[in-house]
């Protein structure tokens, strides 16, 4: 037995070994490569700017300029996975950015960012060529050579970045790269994807062995369904005409499985295991539209001990308990109503003098926990941070804590609950901080993915979904754009591949659609005087708020102006408040005309009520625990009077 044991060690060690050089071998060639990739960008974009540079001086045709943009572009797409994955930073604000102005959020005080990279080039090359746009070309070009000329890996290339990247890689393409969102205005998606899917491929060359090793067969089959997505990608007719749905159930979502299933073979560690709740995205996740995709806890700011079932069931009691409001007429679940996928129905919600209104309506609240930013202003950074807004708010709860915290206390079930809930607190386990974690803790658990779009995808290439669903998604992903700002799979504007940061849009909306002369609604969002963004480019920007649910949550957008779903398409369809004849200088919507037909418009409605989630479950509570010290306060209302 003792010379069984002796051996079986050292076949382990073996085999450990032998795994740690299979492993260190990949990492060595995966690096060479990837330094091969960056090299081979780096000249590219010399190549580009040298043309550039010598742009009419030197008679260089137009022609030479695109074509060469274009190996510009394919070489980049062919390593952004692996800088965007070691370096998001520098893809964001450098190199692939979105062509609009940012504040730099690392910043002490409010510093504007000015867009540049590969989006903004983009755009310019598709203008007519006056000498303004071509000094802005030769700028931005020289810039981004000047970014990259120096620039080397902040870090060494594991094989977990390869596996994991391409997770990133395979969400990016098809949210921001198939959508049109990279290429704003060559609309160069598709000729990108495939750049991006032949890279992954030669990356995979290098594990073949190992892999094979484990599992025969498994590397050639991977290979297979790459190189059949790029089969598909090859087949579009064009941007407009190109099936996204089909690319997502027949290629993404398997892809985004082999990866994952390689990962797993190769016995490589995950990103759970080297930094734990430090990304918003579950690297273990079956596809785009798994429902565990993005993970709650990276969102949610409350520690880890109290998000449990007990901190969620003492939320949902103080969500619905109008003893929150001065009043004790009001709750949260007075304008966040679980009929009406937590809104109210009113163009403009209730004031706390119930015959006025407040500046604008109640968002719906399923799903809201995946953003980085709260309120239609985003004033608001954690779901944690919004409660003290409603309390404060003359408008809203109109109170005080010192208020709540009295009628709370002199409840025994209440006081139990929050001793019980948050016993590191005790003796004083109800306060400020407690209050806020129950409250985040219900809102956080509001969230469904069981649309009949979600199951259908969930099922992958053997469920059915009507004709008019799939052309509605196609052209939600695709020709009307809407895709570009309402990213899948929540359809709100928290930005892939990485999914924190939440934008929002300056769209121009009127004060009120049915008036025959529009005017701008005077509501300036973001950039409101009272809260600290207030910079002209984000005068009238509003948070991008999910198109899930629609049914259920009109009238819309922030102030309740277009009552139907078809009001907000043609307002979309003709360029928003500036297609319309308004004054809206930062205006991020295209003004141009979205040129949808009839059959169009019917087919992406029958597409956004395809997400509408009737198999939510969030009720109200049966009772509400009594106030033995104020026994006046026991007659109130599960949910509000409002």
């Amino acid at each position: 037995m003792k010379k069984l044991s002796v051996l079986l060690v050292v076949l382990c060690v073996i085999v450990s070994w032998s795994l740690l050089s299979s492993h260190s071998h990949n990492d060595t060639l995966s690096q060479l490569l990837a330094n091969q990739k960056l090299n081979n960008f780096k000249k590219e974009l010399n190549q580009f700017n040298q043309l550039v540079i010598n742009w009419k001086e030197a008679k260089v045709s137009e022609k030479s300029i695109q074509l060469a943009y274009k190996q510009l572009r394919n070489s980049y797409k062919q390593i952004e996975f692996l800088l965007e994955f070691t370096d998001p930073a520098l893809v964001k604000d450098n190199l692939n950015g979105a062509p609009l102005p940012h504040l730099d959020k690392t910043a002490p005080s409010l510093l504007v960012l000015n867009p540049v990279g590969l989006q903004v080039l983009d755009e310019l090359l598709q203008e007519p060529k006056d000498s303004i746009t071509i000094q802005e070309i030769k700028f931005q070009s020289d810039l981004l050579n000047q970014t990259m000329q120096s620039y080397q890996w902040q870090t060494k290339i594991y094989d977990r970045y390869i596996f994991e990247g391409a997770f990133i890689a395979l969400i990016r393409l098809f949210n921001l790269g198939l959508t049109g969102f990279d290429t704003p205005g060559s609309l160069h998606g598709i000729e990108d994807s495939k750049s991006v899917l032949l890279s992954l491929k030669e990356f995979l060359v290098l594990y073949q062995s190992a892999l094979d090793a484990r599992k025969p067969g498994f590397h050639a089959e991977l290979m297979q369904m790459l190189s059949s997505a790029i089969q598909d990608l090859n087949k579009s007719k064009g941007f407009n005409e190109f099936n996204r749905y089909a690319f997502l159930v027949n290629h993404l979502n398997p892809l985004i499985n082999q990866f994952k299933s390689a990962k797993h073979l190769l016995q490589i560690e995950t990103m759970e295991e080297v930094n734990p709740n430090q990304s918003a995205l579950n690297y273990e996740a079956n596809g785009l539209f798994d429902p565990n995709l993005l993970q709650k806890d990276f969102y949610l700011k409350l520690p880890i001990k109290y998000r449990n079932e007990k901190t969620i069931a003492l939320g949902k009691l103080l969500f619905y308990d109008p003893i929150l409001s001065a009043n004790n007429a009001r709750s949260c679940g007075s304008c966040h109503n679980p009929t009406l996928a937590f809104t109210d129905g009113l163009q403009k919600s209730r004031a706390f003098k119930s015959d006025t209104f407040i500046q604008r309506n109640a968002p719906s609240l399923i799903n809201s926990v995946y953003a980085e930013r709260f309120f239609y202003d985003l004033r608001a950074g954690t779901l944690e941070d919004q409660t003290e807004h409603v309390i404060f708010s003359k408008e809203e709860f109109n109170t005080s804590y010192f208020d709540i915290f009295n009628k709370l206390n002199g409840s025994k079930t209440y006081a139990e609950m929050f001793k019980q809930t948050f016993p590191d607190f005790n003796p004083a386990s109800l306060n400020r901080t407690t209050l806020s974690y129950a409250l985040a803790a219900y809102v956080g658990s509001i969230t469904s993915f069981s649309s009949p779009f979600d199951l259908a995808v969930q099922q992958g290439a053997k469920a059915q979904l009507p004709n008019q669903v799939v052309n509605g998604f196609n052209l939600f992903m695709g020709k009307a754009a809407c895709g570009t700002c309402h990213f899948a799979p929540v359809f709100n504007g928290t930005t892939p591949p990485f999914f924190f940061e939440s934008e929002s849009e300056v769209l121009g909306v009127p004060e009120d659609a049915s008036a025959k002369v529009w005017k701008l609604d005077g509501d300036k969002g973001r950039a409101d005087g009272r809260y600290k963004e207030n910079i002209p480019f984000y005068e009238y920007s509003f948070k991008t708020v999910t198109v899930r649910n629609t049914a259920l949550t009109k009238p819309y957008m922030h102030n309740g102006s277009f009552l139907t779903l078809e009001d907000v398409v043609d307002f979309y369809n003709n360029g928003g408040g500036a297609g319309k004849g308004l004054s809206v200088p930062h205006q991020t919507l295209a003004s141009d005309k979205l040129n949808l037909s009839k059959n169009e418009i019917a087919d992406l409605l029958a597409f956004m009520n395809s997400l509408n989630d009737s198999n939510y479950h969030f009720e109200m509570p049966v009772t509400l625990p009594a106030i033995e010290l104020y026994p006046n306060l026991n007659n109130r209302i599960i949910g509000g009077s409002y």
